[in-house]
């Protein structure tokens, strides 16, 4: 009986192995992680990024300030919130997240605050050519 099982047990090894040499070049392409970013590093410096565009914000509400130091803000607020985006485009494709609804939240707010930055370029170099 034991010389059966070590038969069978060469055997299935001897099958997975050519059941593994099989998978096209495509298969082995994707199970790689080659092509995934590893965006952990950008992590503390897009929030000191965010701690900085929400002080200079706070500081424009109470002291007036020049269209380009708003364009600044606001060219500055697009750039962190894309690199944002693609922080959390990296963590979905890593599979590194906690909850999809909470990372389906997080890449909803980049775009909706991207795109607020990006208007808001728009606008002041609308009221800087009038």
């Amino acid at each position: 009986d034991e010389d059966e099982d070590d038969e069978n047990a060469i055997g299935s090894r001897s099958d997975d192995s050519t059941s593994t040499s099989s998978k096209g070049s495509a298969d082995v392409l994707f199970e790689r992680d080659v092509n995934k970013p590893d965006v952990q590093y950008m992590r503390k410096y897009l929030f000191l990024g965010l701690l900085l565009i929400l002080i200079l914000s706070i500081y424009t509400a109470f002291v007036a300030v020049s269209d380009i130091f708003i364009l600044f803000l606001s060219i500055a607020g697009a750039c962190l919130f894309a690199f944002y985006l693609f922080y959390d485009l990296g963590r979905l494709m890593k599979g590194n997240f906690s909850s999809p609804a909470i990372l389906a939240w997080n890449i909803y707010w980049d775009i909706v605050l991207l795109l607020k930055y990006i208007v808001r370029i728009f606008l002041v170099n609308n009221s800087r050519s009038r």
